[in-house]
């Protein structure tokens, strides 16, 4: 999501590397710019944190290799909203390793039921060998920290 902010910046800024680059690569889907984006992420550890919409081929590729979070968020609930804005106000402040991904509580049924997830604002921290950590449930910023720290 960063790297598509960041490109259209630089597009609008009528950066003509950025627009030689676009004319001669064929368009990219978002779930492709994001999947890319996390690809980046696990091989460039100095990277800041990132903090991205779930897809499946995100998950695929970092379960069982890297840990990551899965922030269970519903747009309509107020805990999920904040601490979504504290990650992004503090994203440069969580360990460059991490990786967060935002998963859709009314949408994601099968992931739910993978984790056991009854009630949205909740985290799962996968840890580098794909076994989810203990479940936390409408976590502080300095819990969310603490538990992605002891997975690295």
């Amino acid at each position: 999501m960063f790297a598509v902010i960041a490109f259209g910046i630089v597009s609008l800024a009528g950066c003509s590397t950025a627009t030689k680059t676009t004319q001669d690569t064929p368009p990219v889907s978002a779930s492709e710019k994001t999947a890319t984006e996390v690809r980046e992420t696990t091989t460039n550890t100095a990277q800041t944190a990132v903090y991205t919409d779930f897809t499946q081929e995100q998950y695929s590729e970092l379960l069982g290799k890297k840990p990551f979070a899965i922030f269970f968020h519903a747009s309509w609930c107020p805990d999920c909203i904040f601490l979504e804005k504290q990650i992004k106000e503090n994203i440069e402040n969580l360990p460059p390793e991490t990786i967060i991904l935002k998963a859709d509580y009314d949408t994601e049924n099968e992931l739910k039921q993978k984790y056991g997830i009854t009630v949205q604002s909740t985290v799962v921290v996968i840890d580098k060998d794909g076994n989810a950590m203990p479940t936390l449930f409408g976590p502080s910023l300095d819990k969310l920290t603490s538990a992605i720290e002891k997975s690295l």
